[in-house]
């Protein structure tokens, strides 16, 4: 029966596979979150626009064109610093799906290996076979070459 020496190795390196999997995946999620408040500030924003011009239609006073410009400018600073967040999480995707590359080429490497050497245990095995079965028709036409 075929036993991989470096198993413990190989089955470590599928637990940090799936570690980096599911690292990966959690980034993705928040990278996700974060865009969806993103749009949700530019959808708040573009409302707000819309509502104020609107609102230009009737006489305004200075004290609500004010206080609407003001806000766009909240939701503009929000939107930036949305987007910087969004920067930062797409860099951490990237770095977490270079770590999962990494650990499946480790992983691999390892999956190479042990298939080799599954490929040489299985040629040995097979040439211990045949030389067993030489050895008996060695020894049965040995024996029928006496009689």
């Amino acid at each position: 029966m075929f036993q991989f020496d470096l198993e413990v190795v190989l089955n470590f390196r599928l637990q940090v596979e799936e570690q980096c999997q599911l690292s990966l995946a959690e980034a993705v999620k928040r990278l996700q979150v974060a865009m969806d408040i993103l749009k949700g500030l530019q959808k708040k924003k573009d409302d707000l626009i819309r509502h104020f011009e609107r609102m230009q239609e009737n006489t305004l006073t200075s004290d609500v064109i004010a206080r609407h410009f003001i806000f766009i400018e909240f939701l503009k600073s929000k939107e930036e610093k949305q987007k910087a967040i969004i920067t930062n999480m797409q860099e951490e995707v990237s770095a977490k799906r270079q770590d999962l590359l990494e650990a499946v080429k480790k992983r691999k490497a390892m999956d190479v290996l042990r298939e080799k050497k599954n490929a040489a245990y299985v040629s040995e095995m097979a040439a211990k076979a045949r030389k067993e079965l030489d050895d008996f028709a060695l020894i049965k036409f040995g024996n029928g070459m006496r009689k």
